[in-house]
C-alpha cells in the first residue's frame, strides 16, 4: 500500500511539472494490448518449444518472461508515441507500477512456500528493502537536483528509470528465489 501511494504521489508530482502529455483513448490503449498480446503469445510458443530442462518450474519462468514482456512493450509503445520528457517519465511509472504488482505476486508466491520460521526471515527483509528504497529514492532525488547534476528536464526521466530499476531488481532476486525452490511432492 505504502508503495503504491509513494508511486502515484511521485507520479502525480512529475506531471504537474511536465510538458503536456497525449492522452491515450480507451481504444488506443485497447489497441496496444492487443498488438502486445499477440506478440506475447509467439513468445510463449517460442519460449515453451525451446524451454531447456534444468529449471525446476519451466512454467513459472515463462510467465515471468511474458508479464515482463508486457510491461516492457506497452512502456515502449507509449514512448514511441509521446516521446516528450513528461511521456516518458508517464510511461516510465506506468512500467514500475507494473514491476509492482509482479513484486508483490513473486513475495505472496514466496513466502506461500516457506515455513513459518522463514517467513518471518523474509517479511523482515522485504520491510528492509522497502525502508532500503524508499531511502535510495530520496538519495536518486537529491543527487538529480541541480546543484548535483547540472539539471535540465532530462533529469526526471534519469529518476524515473533509477526508481524503476530498484523495483525490477527485487522483482527479479523474488524471482529468482521462487523458480529456484523444488516442486511439491
Amino acid at each position: 500500500m505504502k508503495t503504491k501511494l509513494l508511486l502515484t504521489t511521485i507520479l502525480t508530482q512529475l506531471l504537474v511539472i511536465g510538458h503536456a502529455q497525449i492522452e491515450f483513448s480507451p481504444a488506443e490503449i485497447e489497441k496496444m494490448n492487443n498488438e502486445i498480446e499477440i506478440e506475447a503469445a509467439r513468445l510463449k510458443d517460442s519460449l515453451s518449444a525451446n524451454m531447456q530442462d534444468g529449471y525446476a518450474n519451466p512454467e513459472i519462468v515463462i510467465a515471468f518472461s511474458i508479464d515482463t514482456f508486457k510491461i516492457e512493450q506497452i512502456c515502449a509503445k507509449k514512448m514511441e508515441i509521446d516521446f516528450s520528457t513528461s511521456g516518458m517519465v508517464h510511461a516510465i511509472y506506468e512500467a514500475t507500477a507494473g514491476y509492482d504488482k509482479l513484486l508483490n505476486k513473486y513475495y505472496k508466491e514466496l513466502i506461500n512456500k516457506l515455513s513459518e520460521t522463514d517467513k518471518e526471515i523474509l517479511k523482515t527483509a522485504q520491510r528492509n528493502w522497502i525502508a532500503y528504497r524508499d531511502n535510495e529514492i530520496k538519495v536518486i532525488e537529491m543527487m538529480s537536483e541541480e546543484k548535483y547534476s547540472g539539471g535540465g528536464t532530462i533529469q526526471r526521466i534519469f529518476i524515473a528509470h533509477r526508481i524503476q530499476d530498484l523495483t525490477k531488481t527485487r522483482v527479479l532476486d523474488l524471482f529468482d528465489y521462487v523458480v529456484n525452490l523444488p516442486e511439491a511432492e
